[in-house]
């Protein structure tokens, strides 16, 4: 069965400013409905009035019904939680490929990605991609897992350059013969009024291969443009003459290409959603990091891995448990493992902005 309403889930909403739309996977909902709700908790503050889904067939014909199941799931989906809005499907086999108006409307990008790859190559593979999809990029080097970059070429000539994807959800089918699902908001880089109401930032530098060369954060009670952009330039010199990321600074030798700037902002809640949330306590985790490293149940990758981990997951946002991530923080920071079970933390949510270095 492809669309089982039993698997979506009416998650507490989160209003944002900037939304545009979302990046979707369109496998049955036994293996997708959580990612899938997850990531439609997060509405837009505007007034919609339709949405396109824009998807890439992999059959010929139709297979589920009239429909190719690459349109039907996102589609029964978005229904679930817009049962009247004017849903438009593009299907870019047919070359329909007409220009989105999105000012009272959302685009959904249908889109799966590794296909039976070992599981510590698929993770690789999938963090590479997703970087590359967030720099608009479409070398196949970093994007033959994506099911189908065709979509995501559309929706770069579609959109501004003021728009960016921002990376919040992950997951995989069970078995060693699985398929790995990503999510993502298409969201309007920040405002200066977003700037001046952040509480810091992070900037995390990478080399033309993607590999990271530096990642660092800088915090204030108020925003100034100078200082800012100072530390983004002190940021990319420091990538340039060492990498602390690997073993004896390998990649020094690659050209510094792309840089991320994380704003970020207080939470008031508690409450840690993998994916949205970064956290501090002693020391620093960005949201992203938990996307490349842990499974949704709050465990960490391990080398030895070779199947996704779906223990002790009920479908909720208790879901996560934080105990190994403080047991890393405190390691992070330099100090002794304690076996306290309350600890002091911070939660933020961001806004991101992708750059392309000249």
């Amino acid at each position: 069965m492809w669309f089982n309403k039993n698997d979506i889930k009416r998650y507490h909403p989160i209003y944002i400013s900037g939304i545009e739309g979302y990046v979707l996977p369109h496998a049955s909902t036994t293996y997708t409905g959580d990612i899938i709700s997850k990531t439609l908790r997060f509405r837009s503050r505007r007034k919609i009035t339709h949405i396109y889904v824009v998807y890439y067939p992999s059959e010929q014909m139709p297979n589920v019904g009239k429909y190719y199941h690459e349109f039907f799931v996102v589609f029964k989906s978005l229904r679930f939680f817009y049962p009247k809005m004017k849903i438009i499907g593009i299907n870019l086999k047919k070359n329909n490929r007409p220009k989105l108006n999105l000012k009272n409307g959302l685009v959904v990008i249908s889109a799966d990605f590794s296909h039976y790859l070992p599981f510590q190559k698929a993770i690789e593979s999938e963090n590479k991609a997703a970087k590359s999809l967030m720099y608009r990029l479409s070398n196949p080097k970093f994007t033959s897992v994506v099911d189908d970059i065709v979509s995501f070429n559309y929706l770069y000539q579609n959109v501004s350059s003021s728009t960016m994807l921002q990376w919040v959800g992950r997951t995989r089918s069970p078995g060693d013969k699985a398929v790995g699902y990503l999510s993502f908001l298409i969201r309007k880089s920040p405002r200066i009024i977003d700037k001046f109401n952040s509480n810091g930032f992070f900037v995390t530098v990478y080399d033309e291969e993607l590999n990271i060369r530096e990642c660092l954060g800088k915090w204030y009670s108020k925003y100034s443009e100078k200082n800012t952009n100072s530390f983004i330039q002190s940021t990319l010199e420091s990538a340039k003459t060492k990498n602390r990321f690997t073993v004896n600074e390998q990649y020094l030798d690659s050209p510094l290409k792309y840089y991320t700037i994380t704003w970020l902002f207080k939470s008031k809640s508690k409450k840690f959603i993998r994916g949205w949330n970064s956290i501090q306590s002693n020391s620093f985790f960005l949201s992203d990091v938990f996307l490349e490293n842990t499974y949704e149940n709050g465990k960490w990758i391990q080398n030895k891995d070779i199947q996704w981990d779906y223990s002790n997951v009920h479908s909720n946002d208790s879901d996560f448990d934080l105990t190994e991530t403080f047991s890393k923080l405190q390691r992070k920071a330099g100090k002794i493992k304690t076996k306290r079970k309350n600890h002091n933390y911070q939660l933020y949510y961001s806004m991101v902005e992708h750059i392309t270095l000249s």
